[in-house]
């Protein structure tokens, strides 16, 4: 990603598919909104710091395990987080601070088996009801409306 302090006044960047493993060069974008690192090989969110008016971000598809540096883009709308390595609520806790986020999606499928949807969504789903104002949509669906699809007692084994 070297090269992109070039393209100062850029909003809109695409590095889907590339086999990045480190966010850098980003920051230098002053004025991007949307940026799109899905599916790439990163384990961390960093660079994006200085990303103020940052308004939608896709990593989804990524290898990362907490989003605590996301706290720092305050302006975010709209976040794709699905298809990592979260396990746990509190590598999410940096969500509460969105306080614009209106559409946030953690999970695609309810038929992939993920530790974060199946343990830690209930309290997730309530603390995100409570703390996050501004949230319409929580994968796919209105927030006050979504109904957590978990795998039933009856597929485990006895």
């Amino acid at each position: 990603m070297k090269g992109m302090e070039e393209y100062l006044n850029v909003r809109e960047v695409n590095l889907s598919c590339n086999q990045i493993e480190k966010i850098e060069g980003v920051s230098q974008l002053a004025g991007l909104v949307s940026l799109d690192l899905s599916s790439n090989r990163l384990t961390r969110v960093e660079g994006l710091q200085n990303n103020k008016h940052l308004a939608t971000l896709s990593l989804a598809q990524n290898r990362i395990t907490t989003f605590s540096n996301l706290s720092f883009n305050l302006q975010l709308q709209t976040l794709d987080i699905s298809g990592n390595r979260a396990t746990h609520q509190d590598h999410l806790r940096c969500l509460f601070s969105l306080k614009n986020l209106t559409h946030l999606t953690i999970h695609h499928s309810p038929s992939q088996t993920n530790p974060l949807v199946t343990h830690a969504y209930p309290h997730l789903l309530q603390s995100l009801k409570e703390k996050c104002h501004s949230l319409d949509t929580l994968d796919s669906q209105h927030i006050h409306d979504y109904h957590l699809q978990l795998p039933s007692n009856d597929n485990l084994p006895p």
